[in-house]
């Protein structure tokens, strides 16, 4: 079976995918990315979600990696990490 975050989270990604949304990511290690949602794929049982950054090439993470979602422009925080 796949190492996967919980449906309801998945959705949150989903839609800012859907809506190219800029997003702010708070991972586990502490380390903080910001960029705009591009793409989500599952491959080898790990859903990837890719980020573009400007002047950065697109960063591909980890959904399972991530503690919070942050929608800067509402100020929407989501806690991912169980």
């Amino acid at each position: 079976m796949a190492d996967v975050i919980r449906c309801d989270l998945y959705d949150h990604f989903e839609i800012a995918c859907m809506r190219r949304e800029v997003i702010e990511l708070k991972m586990k290690s502490g380390d903080t990315y910001r960029g705009m949602a591009a793409d989500l794929q599952t491959k080898d049982g790990r859903e990837w979600l890719f980020l573009d950054q400007l002047d950065l090439p697109q960063r591909r993470i980890d959904l399972r990696e991530i503690e919070v979602l942050v929608f800067p422009k509402t100020g929407q925080s989501i806690k991912i990490a169980e």
